[in-house]
């Protein structure tokens, strides 16, 4: 799935442990209690921008819950260098998912709303 950031907040889409941070700050692997591995790619083609216009929130190791702000992104930027801020959430071993549904809902709120479900 994805979202379209519109106010340059990147907020966690699930509980979990901040597994990983790229070097260039575009990407966040989230790992929850169960044992999903969540990757949160921040924009298309954001790695060529080498960490420029991202601040993030937490570190390797934090522990976030659903809808806590990971990182923020300089909107002015991404517009400017016609980066488009759709930021997919993939589920990096969804292969070890079974009966994984998407909930779609256009408005979707952090934290608040669910848009995927599985079985672990």
């Amino acid at each position: 799935m994805a979202v379209i950031v519109t106010d340059g907040k990147v907020y966690a889409p699930a509980d979990g442990t901040i597994s990983m941070i790229a070097e260039t700050l575009h990407a966040y692997g989230i790992s929850t209690a169960d044992g999903l591995e969540l990757l949160v790619h921040i924009g298309i083609n954001t790695v060529e921008l080498n960490g420029e216009g991202f601040y993030p929130k937490v570190k390797e190791g934090d522990q976030v819950k659903a809808g806590q702000l990971i990182c923020e992104i300089d909107m002015k930027l991404m517009q400017e260098k016609g980066y488009p801020t759709h930021t997919p959430i993939l589920m990096t071993n969804g292969d070890e998912c079974a009966d994984v549904q998407l909930i779609p809902n256009e408005n979707a709120k952090a934290g608040n709303t669910t848009v995927i479900t599985y079985k672990k």
